[in-house]
């Protein structure tokens, strides 16, 4: 655990919504440190956002042990979670899990790419499918980062996971896929913003998903006060699916989601959550069933309301990544390239295509042919 990062602390005895919004305008963020041994209580902890912001700007921060110093006290952590606010970027929210040397961890780390320049040179470009990849270890064989050299790819190559040289005592953390994936689907929800202020932004991928499955199968939205979303049903392969557009804004679509699935009896498992995803190349989706949020506020809300249940499918709609941690925010509530715009409308045909698959619980064939498909 070498080069280790410190982040300083002070202890919070007040707690609540009402203490933490006051933190916030004093340019604080409210913070958890929680693990260790059965004996060690989780803190509420108070970190400046002025230093919090500095230590993020580092990419290692986000993968690497740190040393959280609590009023001269010091502790060895992993930044397990992080809310951030949903127009400014800024962080909200900040969660610490305690560690030392021989803790196993499930972590996600960035991928760098090398070799990139050779590639251009032969007059060609690398597609990113993905930035960063779920990994277990101990905490002392923790990589900053994996790196992947493309300097010897040729034109229409792929690289897989599988090929690249991992450090020792490192593994991915990858889930049985087709064995797990049979459920059927009852209830689909596109995540986004309303207003037209948000129509076409990257964040809304999601909606720009089930407005076109809706208008394939003739369905009506209306408005539902109670479940404060847009909702319509479909006939799909001989069922009655129900589809959902969320109207709390991004952060707070759980809200929707869980009263309605509730009412309706709908089991998560029977759940499809279509959003946009900044490791998918723009042009690309991919289907996934269970899973953390990512740092995604509309799954993360989703997770919170469902009670912590984890187990809904998902559709992950490519938007690409900015390339800087900190253009996050900006970038997924902008307005996406023509081109790009164009690439999501393909993948979106291609995903609905396969979603009259899905429906059936015919996964491993859904997920071949959406897996397979690259929008040009």
């Amino acid at each position: 655990m070498s080069g280790i990062f410190e982040i300083n602390a002070v202890l919070r005895e007040e707690l609540g919504k009402g203490a933490s919004r006051r933190l916030r305008r004093e340019k604080k963020v409210p913070a958890v440190i929680y693990g260790g041994s059965k004996s060690t209580e989780p803190q509420s902890l108070t970190l400046e956002l002025k230093e919090l912001i500095k230590a993020l700007e580092n990419e290692a921060f986000y993968s690497h042990v740190l040393t959280v110093n609590i009023e001269g006290k010091v502790e060895q952590a992993l930044l397990m979670d992080m809310q951030r606010h949903p127009s400014t970027g800024f962080p909200m929210h900040v969660d610490f899990e305690r560690v030392n040397e021989s803790t196993v961890v499930h972590k996600q780390i960035p991928l760098h790419f090398i070799g990139e320049e050779k590639v251009a040179k032969a007059g060609c470009t690398v597609q990113h499918v993905q930035s960063s990849v779920e990994i277990t270890c101990k905490v002392g064989d923790l990589p900053e980062f994996i790196e992947v050299d493309v300097a010897g790819l040729e034109l229409g190559a792929i690289l897989h996971l599988s090929e690249l040289n991992l450090p020792k005592g490192v593994a991915y953390n990858l889930q049985p896929v087709f064995d797990t994936m049979k459920d059927t689907i009852r209830f689909i929800v596109g995540l986004g913003n309303p207003g037209a202020q948000y129509d076409q932004t990257r964040h809304n991928a999601g909606f720009d998903y089930v407005d076109t499955l809706a208008e394939h199968y003739n369905g009506l939205w209306k408005n539902e006060a109670k479940y404060k979303a847009e909702v319509c049903q479909i006939l799909l392969q001989g069922e009655k699916i129900w589809l959902m557009k969320p109207l709390t804004y991004m952060n707070r679509s759980g809200q929707s989601v869980a009263p309605f699935a509730r009412f309706y009896n709908i089991p998560v498992e029977n759940i499809l959550v279509a959003h946009d995803e900044l490791d998918i190349a723009p042009g690309s989706a991919r289907f996934k069933k269970a899973g953390g949020h990512g740092g995604h506020n509309g799954l993360r809300d989703i997770i919170s309301q469902m009670g912590n249940n984890k187990d809904f499918y998902r559709l992950r709609l490519g938007i690409g990544h900015p390339g800087n941690a900190r253009d996050v925010s900006d970038y997924v509530l902008s307005k996406a390239r023509p081109e790009d715009r164009i690439s999501l409308g393909r993948v979106i045909d291609c995903a609905i295509e396969n979603t009259a698959l899905a429906v059936k619980g015919q996964w491993s064939k859904a997920m071949n042919q959406l897996h397979s498909f690259k929008a040009e």
